[in-house]
């Protein structure tokens, strides 16, 4: 268990005055359904940040599902990077497409805290958790508990903003409302059922359907059909080659269609539970460039290190401490990163921006690393120091705000 973990669950424990923390989910939920403000400010002073979703800590130790419902919780730094991408001038209502316990919507809020939610979330057990995340955070949202890719609502909740608190209240809401902008970071990789009539289905009726075998580019087309702007996507690498000609479709349509803004190789190791590789996929409905940018972000991280106890194996393990390590993004590379997109600049083994033309010569074939120039004299695909690219990132848009 993570230390930080350890003493998360002593507090709130104590908070909620219980000796079981797998009773913590059924006492959230009492505690949002009757309102009960005086335990919200409890958890407050106790807890104190509320920038991070720390419960979502406690969920994924305890009650996750990763092997049938791929369950692994967004970090902060890739929730904080996904908010960033997706800000516009005119953004009001922000979807967060398997919102989990929040962690999304947290980071998106702390970027304004006046933003509307719209959280869709299969998982029952962890409702009670963004009921509770939003509604101590004073946030107006409407969640759904549901099945976004059978497009079936089981129960919805309106959460509204008050004096300190948000009150939560049950309602009969049926259907998604459309948001300015969707943040998701959906399972992976799993299988899914196509439903009667779904090529009839606005999200489906442009291109092929996802094959049931992989719902990748099920949420994909699902999150963009329920926002009218911008769009990232949390993905696993896999979704850039495609397996077979529904994907290739799938992605020939978004490219024809001039959707995707911009494709982000992330590096591994930046999940607590898994060491998967992922991408962002940034998709924008309003986009008038023409061009893609492709950006490789692998050797750009910083890492953290984490101390755990054993969790397995008896007292001489359990009893022990161990360090691990976790790569995260600073706010200064997420920042030029984004620059660097915003002019759409071509630098050297880190980004590329490449006309649809090229990508349709291609295959429609979405990995960074087969349009961004490597030097030859770099073998191994090493990157250059981090440093070298933010000059170059500085240099390239003194040029264009010259022109």
């Amino acid at each position: 268990m993570d230390m930080e973990l350890s003493a998360i669950c002593e507090n709130v424990m104590r908070v909620f005055e219980i000796e079981n923390i797998k009773d913590l989910s059924h006492t959230l939920y009492d505690c949002v359904i009757n309102n009960k403000f005086d335990k919200y400010a409890e958890y407050e002073s106790v807890i104190g940040n509320l920038s991070q979703d720390m419960l979502q800590k406690v969920f994924q130790y305890y009650e996750a599902d990763r092997k049938e419902k791929m369950q692994d919780y967004t970090p902060p730094t890739l929730a904080r990077f996904v908010g960033k991408l997706t800000e516009a001038k005119d953004e009001k209502t922000v979807l967060d497409l398997c919102a989990g316990s929040g962690a999304l919507t947290i980071q998106k809020w702390n970027l304004n805290h006046n933003f509307n939610f719209v959280c869709v979330e299969l998982d029952k057990k962890v409702i009670p958790f963004l009921l509770f995340n939003l509604a101590v955070r004073n946030i107006n949202a409407t969640v759904i508990n549901g099945d976004v890719l059978k497009d079936e609502i089981y129960n919805s909740y309106i959460v509204q903003k008050g004096e300190k608190f948000s009150t939560v209240t049950i309602t009969d809401k049926t259907d998604i409302p459309k948001s300015d902008s969707c943040i998701s970071n959906p399972p992976y990789n799993i299988k899914w059922q196509i439903t009667d009539f779904a090529q009839l289905e606005p999200r489906f009726s442009e291109c092929e359907l996802p094959p049931e075998s992989n719902a990748n580019y099920a949420f994909v087309l699902t999150g963009l059909s329920k926002c009218t702007g911008k769009a990232a996507f949390i993905l696993p690498n896999g979704v850039l080659m495609p397996n077979n000609g529904q994907e290739q479709d799938i992605m020939k349509y978004l490219v024809k269609s001039n959707y995707i803004d911009s494709v982000i190789l992330c590096p591994d190791r930046m999940f607590e539970k898994t060491s998967i590789g992922v991408c962002i996929m940034v998709i924008d409905k309003r986009k008038t460039a023409t061009h893609i940018n492709f950006v490789d972000m692998r050797q750009t991280y910083e890492q953290e290190q984490r101390e755990q106890k054993g969790q397995f194996g008896g007292a001489s393990h359990e009893n022990r401490s161990y360090k691990k390590n976790i790569k995260i993004f600073s706010d200064k590379q997420i920042e030029k990163a984004i620059a660097a997109m915003k002019v759409r600049a071509d630098i050297p083994m880190f980004s590329k921006s490449v006309s649809p033309q090229t990508v349709a010569e291609n295959n429609y074939i979405l990995a960074p690393s087969r349009y961004i120039d490597f030097e030859e004299s770099k073998a191994e695909n090493k990157h250059r120091e981090y440093a070298e690219i933010v000059n170059d990132i500085n240099r390239v848009i003194s040029e264009k705000n010259a022109c």
